[in-house]
């Protein structure tokens, strides 16, 4: 792309204070709301950021009706002060509209981002090349471009916004891959300011750290490597009751055995008492802020075999998919225990799999589980933070900052999310990916109406299927055992489950179990014993179901009831009901019938 030159040509800077020059005179960027938006801009290094993206920067969650107006306006002032001359309603050259969104058009050349990258990539081209002391010549000069943190001028946002702590672990692996160069090539001293500086702003992060002992006991400051060492390990203790990790012990280890030259520190065993290695050959260590390709998780369940019906919910389900727009798609699927929401957003995820290439994510949230202790956030990102490929010294601890790490890792990925069982929002936010280039689908007992007013949430509310799609499925379940079986048959066995999906497939795989018996034994038994399914309860809810009574509610789903009288799963009040179930149901007792004796789980 042609630049403009002499007295107008324009420079970025966003690795410390955003910055900008016109002409070789600094620009005044405006009031705080401008300069993040163009902090972002210049992060994303020539990528688009969506309207929602800039919404949720400036705002928070929490933004007022005029927000669309005011970040246009914003950016109009931008555009206006990168080129004053521009006439109005012209497109420009800088800013520019993209995908629902805008983006800035720099290059190397203009943006310091670019110009980092560019000579980290230089740097590894020649350390392949044969030639590691020119290779930490290329890493310093790149080092060198980092004024302060990304975005410094604008804290607190830049320090937790997921654009700009993506950023600062690039910088870190970047910091961490130079020091192991030079390591190797014994030219220590040329890494040492940067990496005190790293590991000044990143106190316990233990890769930067290990690979600072090595270095200053390289370049003759053993002592000084020893007694940081003994300081780590105090404020590991008393910050995080922690003791050093293997990269840290290993480190330890080489300087006592003078071996600090020897490249990288060497992974050491989990095992108490584990005996350090050989020095593992550089280059050898993963990368504590993972590619888009190293790690390509594959979590989703098995689909249901013989899986029908619900064209309906998967049509709206693809359509959201296959919208465009730069915006996070959400599909909320809600409805009453064993409806059928979890095979549904597991069908549908295997369908579309293919298109999120970086992997796919799933969790139970257990929202509604018997003890009342839904699955802490924090501990799913942990999960999916490792499933992604980071390091587990490079996950935080706190919920907020482990969330963001999370939204950075995926910033430039493809990749679905299912969160199966949730409760409310509260416990979806931070599961929530930053960008469009991803999907979630959440099932909940519980119509997630705060999802879609916050997050753009597309509801769809499962009812029991139609008696054509519940006799097809019934019979695709039992069609091994029982080859001759009807659909005229079966259909009075499945009015008798309400045609509750999980009411349906126990009964049927009772079925299946028992060929000797009849359908027409299994209905005569279900109408005469109290119409109770014996067994029939969720993993996540102590809940118990009835078969439907015959006569005027034959048509009416199994009514759920806890052993405490009443429901904890009860739909929210602006939700339309259900079909059919009624809210709560009274226990009954429940007689043993050997087709029906355990529970399979959710369908």
């Amino acid at each position: 792309m042609s630049r403009e030159s002499g007295d107008h040509a324009v420079q970025f800077s966003v690795l410390g204070p955003v910055r900008v020059w016109r002409g070789g005179g600094e620009l005044l960027l405006g009031p705080k709301q401008q300069r993040l938006i163009l902090a972002v801009l210049l992060a994303r290094a020539g990528r688009p950021v969506s309207l929602h993206e800039f919404i949720d920067l400036l705002w928070d969650g929490d933004p007022p009706s005029s927000a669309s107006n005011a970040v246009h306006r914003y950016v109009g002032a931008l555009r206006r002060l990168l080129e004053p001359d521009l006439p109005a309603r012209s497109p420009g050259r800088w800013l520019a509209r993209q995908a629902g969104g805008y983006l800035l058009r720099v290059d190397a050349d203009c943006l310091d981002l670019l110009n980092f990258r560019a000579l980290v990539d230089r740097a590894r081209q020649v350390d392949a090349a044969g030639d590691p002391a020119g290779s930490v010549g290329l890493f310093t000069a790149a080092l060198g471009l980092w004024q302060g943190r990304c975005a410094a001028d604008l804290e607190p946002v830049s320090s937790s916004h997921p654009v700009f702590v993506m950023l600062e672990h690039e910088y870190a692996s970047v910091v961490c891959e130079a020091a192991d160069t030079a390591l190797r090539c014994r030219r220590a001293e040329a890494v040492l300011l940067p990496l005190r500086q790293a590991a000044e702003r990143n106190p316990l992060d233990e890769a930067l750290l290990s690979r600072l002992l090595l270095v200053l006991a390289s370049d003759g400051k053993q002592a000084e490597a020893l007694a940081m060492y003994e300081e780590i390990r105090l404020r590991l203790a008393e910050e995080l009751s922690v003791d050093p990790g293997a990269e840290l012990r290993a480190a330890h280890d080489r300087i006592l055995r003078h071996r600090f030259d020897a490249g990288t520190p060497a992974e050491a065993e989990e095992d108490e008492g584990a005996v350090y290695g050989p020095p593992v050959p550089a280059g050898s260590i993963p990368s504590p802020v993972p590619s888009p390709r190293t790690a390509r998780p594959a979590q989703l369940p098995p689909g249901l075999p013989g899986f029908t019906g619900r064209q309906d919910a998967l049509a709206q389900a693809r359509a959201l998919a296959a919208r465009g727009g730069g915006a996070l798609r959400v599909l909320a699927v809600d409805g009453i225990p064993g409806i059928g929401k979890t095979a549904l957003a597991v069908h549908f995820a295997h369908q579309v799999a293919s298109d999120f290439p970086d992997g796919q994510l799933y969790a139970d949230l257990r929202g509604f589980a018997p003890d009342g202790k839904p699955t802490d956030p924090a501990d799913i990102l942990q999960g999916f933070l490792d499933a992604l490929g980071v390091a587990p010294q490079r996950i935080p601890a706190p919920p907020d900052t482990r969330s963001a790490l999370y939204r950075s890792v995926l910033a430039d990925r493809r990749v679905l999310v299912v969160l199966d069982n949730a409760r409310d929002l509260a416990q979806i936010r931070p599961l929530l990916p930053g960008t469009g280039n991803c999907m979630v689908i959440v099932t909940s007992r519980s119509r997630l109406t705060a999802l879609a007013a916050a997050h753009g949430a597309h509801l769809l509310t499962l009812d029991v299927p139609s008696p054509a799609e519940a006799t097809t499925t019934f019979l695709e379940r039992v069609r091994a055992s029982r080859p001759d079986a009807t659909a005229r048959e079966i259909r009075p066995l499945v009015e008798r489950c309400g045609r509750l999906p999980l009411a349906v497939a126990i009964v049927a795989a009772r079925a299946a179990a028992y060929p000797e018996r009849t359908l027409h034994d299994i209905d005569l038994e279900l109408s005469t014993t109290d119409h109770s399914l014996d067994g029939f309860s969720d993993d996540n809810l102590d809940t118990t179901y009835e078969a439907s009574s015959p006569g005027p509610t034959a048509h009416s789903a199994p009514r759920p009831h806890t052993s405490s009288g009443s429901s904890p799963c009860t739909p929210d009040p602006t939700s339309p009901p259900p079909h059919s179930p009624a809210w709560p149901a009274s226990a009954r007792t429940r007689r043993s019938r050997p087709w029906a004796s355990s529970y399979e789980p959710d369908c």
